[in-house]
């Protein structure tokens, strides 16, 4: 998912967001006009998530991001003795483009109803729509969340899925968190603060271009990594219009909703989306997954938890 969108031309509207949210009210039937144009256009995402974002204060928004996560945090359920309990961590990195905030609150969804984390999933999202609201997806919001978490967790017995989803380049994963200043999140990082937090069992799904750059960095002998396109390869389906991204779509919205094991869900939605990609004569992608030498038996555990609740669950999901 290329970023063809510079920060630069973002800091330099910055200081006009408010004139133009209000040029563009009084313009509104012109703008109506341009609605077609608007879902194939990163400009006008971009125009929009200004408006989005005009009345928004960087400082009281940095400011009440403690009290955010805290919130987050303090419903999630404890952590159950002798049961390997799986807690959610969904993260939108970019904030311009809306498929990645719906991309994790349908994820979110579908895990609450069939992994058995509700009450243990929590979500950092660059968006308009959430930013009072949900903790922002930076680089310090999900240091901290993971050590938040980590305290929750039995970090020996149970297990973390962290799912990511942005633009991405080799090494890094774009963060735009709108009018508060972030850096991107870059591989390197992503293990240290997984290290910090004592977190021992990790799953790590990652939907980015060039998000297979990941793996060295971060996995190790506890971790199955899954990303969504090779070190050198871009994945496909970012767009404000869209509801999932290539990936997204085959490996949560499809395979995840009647597979229980994470690595056979992969497999599935890995010849899903070769097909859609040589279809639709698009550069192959090569989805990624690593299993780290000790988890094995511990998705095992996992996954006989899962299947049990589903099939004495078996709930709609939406």
């Amino acid at each position: 998912m290329v970023n063809v969108m510079s920060r630069s031309f973002r800091l330099l509207m910055r200081p006009w967001r408010r004139a133009l949210a209000a040029g563009l009210v009084a313009g509104s039937v012109l703008l109506a006009a341009a609605a077609p144009a608007r879902a194939a256009s990163q400009f006008w995402d971009t125009v929009f998530t200004g408006l989005g974002y005009a009345s928004v204060d960087p400082d009281r928004t940095l400011a009440a991001q403690p009290g955010l996560i805290e919130t987050a945090v303090a419903g999630l359920a404890p952590q159950r003795p002798g049961v390997a309990d799986l807690y959610f961590i969904g993260l939108a990195g970019d904030g311009r483009e809306g498929v990645f905030r719906r991309e994790v609150e349908s994820v979110t969804k579908l895990f609450d109803a069939r992994f058995g984390t509700r009450g243990r999933s929590v979500r950092l999202i660059n968006s308009p729509r959430t930013i009072a609201t949900v903790p922002l997806a930076t680089p310090d919001n999900l240091r901290t969340m993971l050590a938040r978490v980590g305290q929750v967790m039995d970090k020996d017995e149970d297990v973390l899925f962290l799912f990511m989803t942005s633009h991405g380049g080799e090494g890094n994963f774009w963060i735009d968190a709108g009018p508060v200043e972030a850096d991107q999140l870059y591989s390197d990082d992503l293990k240290d603060m997984l290290d910090e937090s004592g977190i021992k069992w990790r799953v790590l799904v990652i939907s980015a271009c060039h998000s297979g750059s990941f793996i060295g960095p971060v996995w190790d002998a506890h971790t199955l990594i899954i990303t969504a396109a090779r070190y050198d390869r871009s994945s496909f389906g970012c767009g404000s219009e869209r509801d999932w991204t290539y990936f997204g779509e085959a490996y949560f919205d499809h395979a995840l909703r009647s597979e229980p094991s994470f690595v056979a869900a992969f497999d599935q939605a890995e010849q899903a989306i070769a097909q859609r990609e040589n279809d639709e004569d698009l550069r192959p992608s090569y989805p990624q997954m690593r299993i780290g030498r000790l988890i094995g038996p511990k998705l095992a555990e996992l996954e006989g938890m899962i299947r049990g609740l589903q099939q004495a669950e078996s709930p709609a999901v939406p």
